[in-house]
């Protein structure tokens, strides 16, 4: 299985489109998407602290940011592995019963 945080935008999309037992690994996606809002945030707060200066809520703002970005992605790659898992087994069930 491969890392979420290995691959492009695009790459990650294409392999969530294709339709294969037992369906798109819907907690990666979810766990992407919280990774992908967060990285937003960041930029956002980020932007707001070059234009306006020190501001302690927005450098906290960010500093979560970061940890939700990296859990998301942390969280998306646990469950591609376990897809992963279960879609070697499913391949694997006519030959192998374990």
């Amino acid at each position: 299985m491969y890392k979420i945080s290995e691959l492009t935008v695009d790459d990650y999309l294409k392999k969530m489109a294709v339709c294969d037992f037992p369906g798109p690994a819907a907690g990666s996606a979810a766990a992407t998407a919280v990774a992908m809002a967060a990285a937003l945030l960041e930029m956002s707060c980020d932007g707001s602290l070059r234009k306006n200066g020190d501001n302690p809520l927005l450098a906290e703002s960010i500093a979560l940011a970061a940890e939700l970005r990296q859990a998301g992605l942390n969280l998306a790659d646990v469950d591609m592995a376990a897809y992963g898992r279960v879609i070697t087994a499913a391949k694997n069930k006519a030959t192998d019963r374990e």
